[in-house]
């Protein structure tokens, strides 16, 4: 078949056409493509909500697409999960928050979504310790000393708690000392610190990124660390294990998920920008006495079943039965 020098050049507009045309394909179907939404079921200010402002920044730099931080708070973080959770699976709407995302499977009786199964676990984000701390009013400065205030007075120390692991370290913590404080539930952590600085509860359980400068300037006591070993930004503080609970440690971490279904593209970009997120805080969060927690969306699964287990042995062990 012979060509001739016009069906030649209509070739080579048509080639010419394609060509143009797939990267303008690739790029349309490319994630993200649109702005992106990032729930924090947490109030602005607390250490999630920096997390997810540092990854929204990162997503808007690698992307050229807005990425937004929306705070939710309420019901212990179930309000802006439930929120994530009724928003398309298409990687558009992303959820940042807490180990209270877990530990809910064991304290909330009617979670309107499972976070096992409703959910992919993205990426782990960063993870840090926390303390038990009292008002300086309560006139106690170790664990020992609330031990010993709360067997005298049973039920009247009270203990304000804003997150699971908050609600979950005080209830261990009298399970393993026989003792019965007064739990008063609020809408996240921040709250609860400010009534503990006004002097409206006697003691909570706190992670370290949202206490650390009340401890330093007298406004809070800390009386034990919960993790395995003592701060570097707080030496001369025992940890709850020297303080003589053996095996207490109970610890905060934060993370990305997205609802079950969403394409794996967009699971692996926001992965990245997880990465790329803890990367950059890395120096604020080690000061505050925590650590970047980077991994691969395999690695924070497999850890997301490993924490399952560890609140369902501590919740059962500190009797605690949904409400």
């Amino acid at each position: 078949m012979r060509f001739t020098p016009k069906d030649w050049l209509k070739r080579a507009v048509l080639l010419a056409l394609a060509t143009c045309t797939l990267p303008a394909l690739a790029q349309a179907n490319a994630f993200p493509s649109k702005p992106v939404r990032i729930v924090v079921p947490w109030a602005a200010g607390t250490g999630t909500d920096l997390n997810a402002r540092a990854i929204a920044q990162q997503i808007t730099a690698a992307s050229g697409q807005t990425a937004v931080v929306e705070n939710r708070p309420g019901a212990v973080g179930s309000v802006g999960t439930g929120e994530v959770n009724r928003a398309p699976a298409d990687g558009y709407t992303v959820l940042a928050t807490s180990n209270a995302h877990i530990a809910n499977l064991f304290l909330m009786k009617n979670l309107p979504y499972d976070p096992l199964q409703d959910f992919i676990p993205v990426s782990g984000t960063r993870k840090l310790p926390s303390l038990i701390v009292a008002r300086p009013g309560l006139g106690i400065k170790s664990l020992a000393e609330l031990t010993e205030l709360a067997k005298r007075q049973p039920g009247k120390i009270s203990f304000g708690a804003g997150t699971s692991a908050g609600r979950i370290g005080m209830e261990l913590f009298q399970e393993m000392t026989g003792t019965k404080l007064l739990h008063v539930p609020y809408k996240g952590a921040t709250a609860a610190l400010t009534d503990l600085l006004g002097g409206h509860v006697d003691v909570m359980f706190i992670d370290i990124f949202n206490v650390l400068s009340r401890v330093k300037d007298g406004r809070v006591v800390a009386l034990a660390a919960t993790g395995k070993t003592r701060l570097k930004v707080l030496p001369d503080l025992m940890t709850a294990a020297e303080a003589g609970l053996p095996g207490y440690d109970v610890g905060s971490w934060s993370g990305l998920w997205v609802r079950k279904g969403t394409p794996p593209e967009a699971v692996a970009f926001l992965n990245r920008m997880a990465k790329k997120g803890a990367e950059a805080e890395k120096e604020q969060v080690e000061t505050a006495g925590g650590e970047v927690f980077i991994t691969t969306q395999p690695e924070f699964a497999r850890y997301i079943e490993s924490e399952a287990a560890m609140w369902k042995k501590i919740t059962t062990i500190a009797k605690i039965v949904p409400e």
